[in-house]
């Protein structure tokens, strides 16, 4: 009979996961090192990529804050004749119409490129969950095949 864990509290314990984890790619085969160490390496990837998604939105989020809206033009009463105040107001109006343009096609822009950037998060995301599953099933597919030899270095070498 083993002596599987004495203390339950090292299941928590960082330190013995990290030795656990040492101990099972010590035992694994060359194979199943190599098939971890290729899953590690694009975790590394991805996170990277992950990161560089965080800083992208912040540009987004910087250029979003000096997208400013137009104000409406409040064309002076300087001109004399009506047709002056006319065309005064017509020019300030047509401003404004391209200022407002201005606005629309940045804002555009910038939500495009958000929802374009929440897609490859997202889709980095399922790729990062589809990699933890593989890491966790090659680990315990190689703590089952040694697991006589695991158990005993689990319960610290008691049989």
């Amino acid at each position: 009979m083993y002596v599987v864990l004495g203390d339950f509290g090292l299941l928590d314990s960082k330190e013995f996961r990290g030795k656990l984890l040492r101990e099972v790619l010590g035992r694994a085969s060359p194979q199943e090192r190599q098939r971890y160490s290729e899953i590690q390496q694009r975790k590394n990837e991805l996170s990277q990529r992950m990161q560089a998604i965080g800083a992208a939105q912040e540009a987004l989020n910087q250029k979003d804050r000096q997208n400013v809206f137009p104000e409406k033009p409040r064309p002076a009463n300087t001109a004399n004749s009506r047709q002056a105040k006319a065309a005064a107001e017509n020019a300030a109006r047509k401003q404004y119409r391209d200022a407002l343009e201005a606005y629309k096609t940045q804002n555009a822009a910038i939500l495009a490129e958000r929802v374009r950037l929440m897609g490859e998060f997202l889709g980095l995301v399922a790729e990062w969950d589809g990699l933890e599953e593989m890491e966790k099933w090659l680990l315990v597919s190689a703590a089952v095949r040694n697991q006589s030899s695991l158990l005993g270095f689990m319960g610290g070498g008691e049989k």
